[in-house]
């Protein structure tokens, strides 16, 4: 026997018809309206929504969609971006919770990046995305020098790399011209 999706709806009582069997995949709460407003555009879910410190997490078939339950906010996270926030650790690891949605960096950045050019803000960091060059995690004492030389806008122009930890303490990152090495007291230089 054969029933259409409308039949099963009406007889289940559910309000539509995206239904998983075996596994709840349903697109809910906070994470649902991102979801909406999104016209759908991270696909279909992947995983359950997954319970994270501080907010929430539920994968799509493109990126995820976290939730930041401080902020009260939603936030979808996609290809470069996403994959070097997975890199970085995650909401787990040292960049936190996304703050913000990423945002197209315009101005004088724009200038630097025709093709494109973006930053997604975190609860302890930045990802900044340049087509050609890639996504890289910035955070500590190199991203605070890094924000305090123009960032994007600066000299040192977008990141190469994301930030490395050396055995001696000190953490450093590269840029399209140049270098930021901080010593484990916090004092940084760049080369």
């Amino acid at each position: 026997m054969r029933f259409a999706r409308d039949e099963i709806r009406s007889a289940l009582a559910l309000p539509d018809d995206r239904v998983w069997i075996n596994a709840d995949k349903n697109v809910v709460g906070a994470i649902r309206s991102k979801y909406d407003d999104l016209m759908c555009g991270p696909g279909l879910p992947t995983s359950v929504v997954k319970a994270l410190p501080g907010g929430a997490r539920q994968t799509f078939q493109s990126g995820a969609i976290y939730r930041n339950a401080q902020l009260d906010l939603a936030i979808w996270l996609k290809g470069p971006v996403y994959e070097e926030y997975l890199v970085a650790g995650g909401a787990p690891g040292v960049l936190g919770l996304p703050v913000a949605d990423p945002r197209n960096l315009g101005g004088r950045a724009a200038a630097a990046c025709p093709d494109g050019c973006s930053r997604a803000d975190f609860a302890h960091g930045r990802i900044y995305w340049k087509s050609g060059v890639g996504a890289f995690a910035l955070w500590g004492d190199v991203l605070a020098s890094y924000n305090a030389q123009d960032g994007a806008t600066g000299a040192l122009g977008f990141p190469t790399s994301r930030v490395q930890a050396h055995d001696d303490g000190s953490t450093s990152a590269t840029f399209e011209h140049g270098t930021i090495t901080c010593g484990s007291g916090g004092r940084c230089r760049t080369s």
